[in-house]
C-alpha cells in the first residue's frame, strides 16, 4: 500500500498537524504501507523532523514562500509528485493509492482535483467549516453535536470517524496506561506546554508560577524553534521549583508522572485524557475553544481563557484555582474510559485492513441499520443486487427490523479486531430447511480479500447449530468475483436452478 500525506507545520499553525500524521504514518509503516509526506517549507515546517523518522518528504512550494496557494496549484503539485512515484511504487508490487489530508486550507476543491493521482482520501479536520470530496472523514474532537456536524458537507458514502474513540495516539500511551495509579493527594507536579504555535503563553504561565507561594514542581517543555526559549530560561534559573526541557521526543512519560498539565487545548487533549491527566488550558486559536469548553464542561479541564485576552493576574488567579483541586482518582478513570489509544489502529485498519487478517463476527444490531443501508446502496452493490433500484430509508428500517427480530434469520456484521465494520453475512431459513446465504462488503473494503474469510468464519458459525445443515446461495453470473468466492469455499451449482436471472450455489455440511 503506498499513502502520502499532504500536511504541514509552521511557526503560526503550530505542529499539531505534523504530530499526529507522523503518529498515523509510523502505524501504517509498520504495518507494511510505503509512506510520503508533502509538505511547503514554511517557516518551522518540521520536515527534518520527519525525515529524521525515517519518511520521505517531497517539498511542495518554494523555500522562503509562506503566502497561501490556490488550491488547485496545490493540488497540481501534489498530483505530479505523487504520479512521480507511481511507477516505484508499482515496481515494488505496492497497490493502490491514499492520500491523507490535514490541512485546514483545503476542501473538496483540491480532493476533486487530486483523485486522478490517489483514487482514495481521507480528510482529517477539526473544524466542520467546509464541505469534503473523501472517502473517509475523521475528526477526533469531541465537541457539541459532534457526530451530526458533518452531515451536509459529506457525501452519504463517506465513512465518517467521529469522536475520542479515532484520536491519533502513540502506541507508547497504550502501554503507559497500564503504569497510570492515580490516587487522591496534592496537585503537586505540574507538565507545562503550549506546543510550536505559541508565541508568549509559556514565558505568561511561567511568570504566573512564580507568583505562586504552592509547594509544587514543574516541568517546562520548550520546542526547538520556540523564540520564548531564551527568556523563559533564564526565569527558571531563578525558581527552584521550575526547570527547563528541550523537545522531547513525545509527552508520553512526563503526562504519566505529572498531576497537572498546564497549555493549550490542542492535540495533545487526547493523550492527556488517554492517561487521565486533568488540565488547565488556554486557547490559543478560535478552533480550539468548542473542545476547551466541551472538556471544561465534563470537568476533564479548566479553561482559563483565549490567549489575545489572557493577563498575567488572570493566569496566576486559574492556575492557583486549579492547584487548589486534588488528584481526582474517579475523574481519571472517567477520563481515560473516554480515550482508551486505539484510535489509530482504528484508523489504520480503515487503510491497510485485508483477507487474509483477523475478522471478528457479531450479531447485528439495530444501531448498524444505517451503515448497512449505505452500503447496500452503494452502485456496484445496487448492479450485483437482484432488485438494482435504490432502497429507501423507510423501506430498509422495516426490512432490517423485521430481519433483526426473527428466529429464522442470522444476521452476522465483520469487524476489524479495533471494531472497524467491513461487511455483513445473512443466513435466512428457508421453507425446506436449508439456510440461504446473502452478504455484502463494505465498499472501501472491495478488493481486499475480505469475503472469502468473512463467509468462511459465518459458515462455521452458523454451523455450531448441528440443526443447520445445507447453505443455499444465489449469485448472478455476472458477478465473478462471488462466483470465484462460492467455489473457493467449496459451493457447487446445484441441480435445481429456480431463478433464470441467477446461479443457485449448494453448500452441504461435511459428513
Amino acid at each position: 500500500m503506498r499513502v502520502s500525506i499532504r500536511t504541514e507545520a509552521s511557526s503560526t499553525i503550530g505542529s499539531g498537524h505534523v504530530m499526529r500524521c507522523l503518529t498515523l504514518a509510523r502505524k501504517l509503516r509498520r504495518r507494511g504501507a510505503q509512506v510520503e509526506f508533502l509538505m511547503r517549507p514554511l517557516s518551522g515546517n518540521l520536515i527534518a523532523r520527519v525525515r529524521d523518522d525515517g519518511f520521505a518528504v517531497v517539498e511542495i512550494g518554494r523555500q522562503g514562500d509562506d503566502a497561501d496557494l490556490p488550491p488547485s496549484d496545490d493540488a497540481a503539485l501534489c498530483a505530479d509528485a505523487i504520479g512521480r512515484g507511481v511507477a516505484a511504487a508499482e515496481g515494488q508490487g505496492l497497490r493502490g493509492a491514499w492520500i491523507i489530508v490535514d490541512h485546514y486550507g483545503l476542501g473538496q476543491e483540491w480532493e476533486q482535483r487530486i483523485r486522478s493521482a490517489a483514487p482514495r482520501i481521507l480528510a482529517i479536520d477539526d473544524l466542520a467549516n467546509r464541505s469534503h470530496d473523501a472517502d473517509v472523514l475523521l475528526d477526533q474532537n469531541l465537541v457539541a453535536d459532534y457526530l451530526h456536524r458533518y452531515d451536509a458537507l459529506v457525501s452519504d458514502s463517506c465513512i465518517k470517524l467521529l469522536g475520542p474513540g479515532y484520536a491519533l495516539i502513540a502506541d507508547r500511551y497504550i502501554e503507559l496506561r497500564k503504569e497510570v495509579v492515580r490516587v487522591e493527594k496534592p496537585s503537586r507536579s505540574l507538565l507545562v506546554y503550549f506546543g510550536g504555535a505559541d508565541t508568549g503563553m509559556t514565558s505568561m504561565a511561567v511568570d504566573a508560577l512564580s507568583r505562586l507561594s504552592s509547594a509544587y514542581s514543574a516541568r517546562v517543555i520548550l520546542d526547538t524553534a520556540n523564540p520564548q526559549a531564551g527568556p523563559v530560561r533564564d526565569k527558571c534559573a531563578g525558581d527552584p521549583r521550575l526547570t527547563v526541557s528541550g523537545q522531547l521526543p513525545d509527552l508520553a512519560q512526563a503526562m504519566v508522572e505529572a498531576d497537572l498539565f498546564v497549555g493549550a487545548s490542542g492535540t495533545t487533549s487526547w493523550e492527556r485524557l488517554a492517561v487521565g491527566l486533568p488540565a488547565a488550558v488556554v486557547t490559543l486559536a478560535r478552533n480550539q475553544e468548542p473542545l476547551a469548553q466541551e472538556l471544561d464542561r465534563l470537568g476533564f479541564v479548566s479553561w482559563l481563557g483565549r490567549s489575545e485576552t489572557m493577563t498575567l493576574d488572570r493566569m496566576v488567579q486559574g492556575l492557583r484555582s486549579a492547584l487548589a483541586f486534588p488528584v481526582d482518582p474517579a475523574r481519571a478513570d472517567r477520563m481515560m474510559s473516554l480515550v482508551d489509544a486505539l484510535g489509530t489502529e482504528r484508523v489504520a485498519d480503515i487503510i491497510m485492513h485485508q483477507g487474509g487478517d483477523v475478522l471478528a463476527l457479531r450479531p447485528a444490531r439495530s444501531s448498524d441499520s444505517d451503515v448497512i443501508l449505505t452500503w447496500a446502496n452503494d452502485p456496484v452493490t445496487r448492479s450485483n443486487a437482484f432488485t438494482t433500484r435504490q432502497i429507501s430509508l423507510t423501506e430498509h428500517r422495516s426490512w432490517y427490523a423485521r430481519r433483526l427480530s426473527s428466529s429464522d434469520v442470522v444476521f452476522l456484521l465483520a469487524e476489524t479486531p479495533s471494531g472497524i465494520p467491513v461487511g455483513h453475512v445473512r443466513f435466512e431459513r428457508q421453507h425446506d430447511g436449508s439456510w440461504e446465504i446473502s452478504y455484502l462488503v463494505a465498499p472501501l473494503f472491495r478488493g481486499r480479500g475480505i469475503a472469502r474469510p468473512m463467509l468462511d468464519m459465518a459458515i462455521r458459525k452458523l454451523r455450531l447449530d448441528p440443526e443447520r445443515g445445507l447453505v443455499t446461495g444465489y449469485v448472478k453470473p455476472a458477478n465473478r468475483a462471488s462466483v470465484r468466492v462460492f467455489e473457493a469455499l467449496g459451493f457447487q451449482a446445484s441441480t435445481t436452478q429456480d431463478k433464470p436471472e441467477a446461479t443457485r450455489y449448494e453448500l452441504p455440511r461435511p459428513a
